[in-house]
């Protein structure tokens, strides 16, 4: 078996213990207010090695609320957030952008890349364990969105998933890929 491999293997077995876990409710949360930027900044560390390796270029929102913040487990929103991410890239041409806001009535993070749209099929069944939607790689073992919802969830929060907006456009000039929106109410 190739290094590769067992790190794949390792990863699945990880995120499936810590679903388990969580539907299970048997976590401990630490929850406290938490910088949305602390964040997002850890979980773009977490996937940079693989921006590198897939010349994917990662970049966050100069226009980002700094002070956003959300009462929550850091660390399992990071978890979250670094699987969303890593979906992204893993399926972004040359670029992720992410973002983090605050509102009146709610906070969000958002997370673009510059691929190919999700159908709308495969949209309603993103979220759940072990699907693998279309065009998918033979090693999608269909865990990480699975498991983000679960933690978005727990912490009063839910995810949308979009088409692109106007303001990524591919070399044609065309719009494209996906937006990931993860609202904290």
């Amino acid at each position: 078996m190739h290094r590769e491999e067992k790190e794949n293997i390792s990863h699945m077995v990880q995120a499936i213990l810590k679903l388990s876990r969580l539907e299970a409710d048997v976590v401990e949360f630490d929850e406290k207010d938490t910088l949305l930027s602390e964040i997002v900044t850890e979980a773009a560390d977490n996937v940079m090695a693989l921006c590198d390796l897939r010349d994917i270029r990662l970049s966050i929102d100069e226009g980002s609320d700094k002070d956003a913040c959300i009462h929550a487990d850091a660390y399992w929103q990071c978890e979250a957030i670094t699987n969303i991410v890593k979906n992204a890239v893993e399926h972004a041409e040359s670029e992720v952008r992410i973002g983090f806001y605050r509102y009146e009535m709610y906070a969000e993070i958002t997370v673009q890349n510059d691929g190919e749209s999700i159908s709308d099929e495969d949209k309603k069944h993103i979220f759940t364990r072990f699907y693998s939607g279309s065009g998918q790689p033979a090693d999608s073992i269909g865990i990480g969105l699975s498991l983000a919802e679960a933690i978005v969830r727990h912490d009063n929060g839910y995810i949308l998933v979009e088409d692109c907006t106007k303001d990524v456009l591919n070399e044609k000039n065309e719009c494209s890929g996906t937006r990931f929106v993860v609202r904290y109410l």
